[in-house]
């Protein structure tokens, strides 16, 4: 099923080369995703007082879970 996220272009030198773009739709999910990780990140440096460590165990934890279930 095509969501058309991406175009698929190819070289005007070789045609054996092809290049992936995101098309608007694409941009826009893009941007979606970024600024909900952005949210997810910033909320998570305010919980533990902006340490760079705590933070990263806290991401990496949240990673696993996703693993899990």
């Amino acid at each position: 099923m095509s969501r058309n996220l991406i175009e698929e272009i190819s070289s005007d030198k070789d045609k054996r080369i092809k290049t992936l773009h995101l098309t608007k739709d694409g941009n826009d999910l893009n941007d979606q995703i970024n600024a909900e990780q952005t949210e997810k990140i910033e909320s998570i440096f305010e919980n533990v007082d902006n340490d760079w460590e705590q933070a990263m165990k806290e991401l990496a934890d949240e990673y696993v879970k996703g693993f899990k279930g």
